[in-house]
């Protein structure tokens, strides 16, 4: 099988090359073989259907967490095509060895299903994608206009909420290329920086954000005017 998230999160918010999950999908049709999306991050961020739904390649399989919860109460989700979530039907398989054993101590926990379905019928009405998408277009597209316009080498990448800074020389394409060669020091001094401004973005040595229904105008144009400052002081070393 294939495992891969469809937008590298934690590793910096990297989206994928035009083609690559069509061809990766095509890829497994050919070998017979599974295609699982960790959408633990992209589920319900960039479409009420995910990253699935937002490029149009569906896996067998899809794992999904907190979103479902709404981030207040702890969950995950394995969904999949009914061919293959069957496997785990104790009802239909008697026979152990022929199915697939999927047991958990808190499995179906009656609050956090109810929470979990009110949240799924608010992702599904679709108004926060507008809204949160649009912000990541900002803040990224204003962050790069920063660093090129004061000649630092870093660079912005993401897809809808998702958004990551990575000083680097070029914009990186995959995990290698935003970890090989980056700034590791003025990524840590530019997150630093940001925290005394009271900004808080996710890890210092490859510094990303997510932004959240909550989040407005007001926190986007805060966090590129402190961004623009710490570029001035840089600059003016």
């Amino acid at each position: 099988c294939i495992i891969v998230e469809p937008v590298l999160g934690a590793g910096g918010c990297i989206p994928p090359e035009e083609g690559f999950l069509q061809g990766l999908r095509e890829l497994c049709d050919d070998y017979d073989t599974l295609l699982i999306f960790d959408e633990v991050i992209t589920g319900f961020r960039l479409s009420p259907g995910g990253a699935q739904q937002y490029y149009g390649v569906y896996p067998d399989i899809t794992v999904l967490g907190k979103a479902v919860g709404g981030g207040g109460l702890s969950i995950g989700a394995i969904c999949g095509k009914s061919e293959i979530m069957e496997l785990m039907d104790h009802t239909k398989y008697r026979d152990k060895s022929e199915r697939v054993f999927h047991g958990g101590t808190y499995t179906a926990n009656p609050l956090v299903s109810y929470v979990g379905t009110i949240m799924l019928r608010e992702y599904e009405k679709g108004y926060i994608y507008p809204h949160i998408n649009s912000l990541g277009k900002k803040l990224k597209e204003e962050l790069e206009e920063v660093f090129q316009r004061y000649n630092i080498d870093a660079h912005t990448t993401g897809e809808g909420s998702m958004v990551g800074i990575h000083f680097t020389k070029k914009k990186p394409k995959n995990a290698r290329e935003a970890n090989e060669g980056k700034n590791e020091e003025m990524a840590k001094e530019y997150h630093k920086f940001l925290l005394e401004k009271k900004i808080i973005v996710i890890k210092p040595t490859l510094p990303h954000t997510f932004i959240s229904y909550a989040h407005g105008e007001e926190e986007i144009n805060k966090l590129i005017e402190a961004t623009e400052e710490f570029a001035k002081k840089i600059k003016g070393r």
